[in-house]
């Protein structure tokens, strides 16, 4: 047996060489989708910070990306990938605009779950994103493509219909969250330190889940209410 070792150098230098990448991209100035699905205090702290993207969560990424490539080229060469939507200044991408669905590409490391509502439970959050494209789309429906990771890769093709009120819903709670964001932007032209405004952080057990491999993670902790912003 030849001789094994962990080559440290290496790998710390690619995770810096991959966290750089990802955090050199272009800031967001418009309100995005995603924006409004998950943490809107980390909406707020990525405009006024640079976040810093762990290695972990810049390799989960691009897993979800390659999936996404192999499914444009293979099996919807037809659709548009990243087909971009707007509405009452909310902006959002499709990662495969097609007809009759749109598609979704999601990576999970759960198993397939005997019921696949209660994987949507467990990610609401890709229920919400969707459900602002389909108003955007003047749709009802649209499909999810996910790869189960464990115990060996799995490709699922998920259904899901709302109806008009579910819709309506979610797209009452997007267009409060914009609303939000705005005042509180408009707040902190007034005053740039003032970081009461922000929104408050995830609550347990939700936070536990949310918060792994945030980019401004740290930043958000040195900030509890009422703290102001140190340059």
């Amino acid at each position: 047996m030849p001789t094994i070792s962990v080559d440290e150098h290496t790998k710390v230098e690619w995770e810096e060489k991959l966290t750089r990448y990802f955090s050199d991209d272009d800031a967001r100035t418009g309100i995005h989708v995603s924006d409004l699905t998950l943490c809107l205090r980390q909406t707020i702290l990525t405009r006024l910070y640079t976040p810093s993207i762990p290695a972990m969560g810049a390799l989960r990424f691009l897993f979800g990306r390659a999936f996404e490539k192999l499914v444009f080229s293979i099996m919807l060469p037809e659709a548009t990938q990243e087909l971009e939507v707007s509405e009452g200044g909310i902006e959002g991408h499709i990662d495969f605009g097609s007809e009759p669905y749109d598609f979704e590409c999601k990576f999970s490391w759960k198993y397939v779950k005997d019921d696949p509502s209660d994987l949507f439970e467990e990610n609401f959050w890709w229920l919400d994103q969707a459900g602002q494209y389909a108003v955007m789309r003047r749709r009802t429906a649209c499909k999810f493509a996910v790869i189960h990771v464990q115990p060996i890769p799995t490709l699922m093709i998920y259904h899901v219909e709302w109806t008009t009120r579910e819709l309506s819903d979610i797209w009452e709670r997007a267009t409060r969250g914009r609303d939000y964001i705005i005042g509180i932007q408009e707040k902190l032209k007034v005053d740039p330190d003032d970081m009461s405004v922000l929104p408050m952080r995830l609550p347990s057990p939700l936070s536990g889940k949310m918060c792994k491999g945030c980019g401004v993670y740290d930043i958000c902790m040195s900030l509890p209410p009422k703290k102001r912003r140190k340059e």
